[in-house]
Parts: structure tokens; sequence; C-alpha cells
């Protein structure tokens, strides 16, 4: 998350409504109970369920998306983390896009083939599938125009990969 060569950790923390962030301190070939940085939380508009790590707007630094069931939205958080630090300022506050139902899963992938990678989400209480397309020019700022809702394009339970097929 922070550019450093190192995988950071993102989970979900669903009982404080937030992201909690741990900055891989570990040295090569070991990993220890104090291998990862004091956690930085980032709040959400809801309950997280689910939590992505993508490029969204192509500056290099991968920005977060969750999914979260207590207001049906995503957030979309835009990386703005120096190399070597996680602060509570290294990301921007969280823009949310509404859900038609509560989310439980998603998945980023370039689902369109423009190279800009999109956001699918499953909608677990309607048993559907949101697509958004990603309509940011490289290297710009996440804004609500970020992404494009285009609907549910299928139903039942299936991988991003096969949606657009019959089985």
């Amino acid at each position: 998350m922070d550019g450093d060569g190192k995988l950071d950790l993102v989970v979900a923390n669903t009982g404080e409504n937030a992201l909690s962030l741990f900055r891989n301190t570990s040295t090569p070939g070991s990993i220890t109970a104090s291998s990862f940085a004091s956690r930085v939380n980032i709040a959400t508009s809801g309950v997280p369920i689910a939590v992505v790590a993508a490029d969204l707007n192509k500056d290099g630094k991968p920005d977060i998306i969750s999914a979260n069931t207590g207001d049906s939205t995503i957030s979309v958080f835009q990386n703005n983390s120096t190399s070597g630090s996680i602060t509570n300022g290294s990301f921007v506050a969280g823009i949310d896009f509404k859900l038609s139902a509560a989310p439980n899963a998603i998945a980023v992938g370039d689902l369109n083939g423009d190279g800009l990678p999109d956001v699918a989400v499953t909608n677990g209480n309607s048993n559907t599938l949101s697509v958004f397309l990603n309509a940011n020019n490289a290297g710009g700022n996440v804004t609500k125009q970020f992404l494009r809702f285009k609907g549910g394009l299928c139903s039942g339970n299936r991988s991003v990969r096969s949606c657009n097929r019959r089985s």
C-alpha cells in the first residue's frame, strides 16, 4: 500500500465500521509478531464486509475499495501514501457509490477491455451483480464521476469471469 515493495494488510473491521491497515515492517524471509506496524483505521460509511485493493486511477499506488452492508454502498479510498509510511492521511476520505441492495463481495478487473480496472459487486439481498465501469483518465484524482454504474448484469451465484456465460 505504501510503495515500499512489501505487501501490507487491509482488513474489513466490521466492529468499528472501518478498514484496518497494517504496514508490513518485516525483514525478507521472516514474519514475526512484530512484522506489522500498529493498525491505522480508515472510517467507512457503513459496515464493511469485503475489501479489495487496485490501482483505479493508474497513478502506481493501490487504492482501496470496500463493500459496505450497513448502508448498501461501495467506498473508494484514493491512495496518497508516501513510501515507507501509512498514516491516517495516507488515503483520501472515501467516495461512496450507492447500491440497490446490501453487497456481500467485491472484485476488480478490466471488464470492458479498455485497460482500466472496473469494479463488480455482488448484491446478496437481491442476488444480482452491480458493475461500475472505470471512467478515469490515468493519473487523475478519484471523483464521484470516476465510476459509472452499469446496473445488474446477471444474477445467480457466478464469478466475474462467468457473468456473460450461460452456465
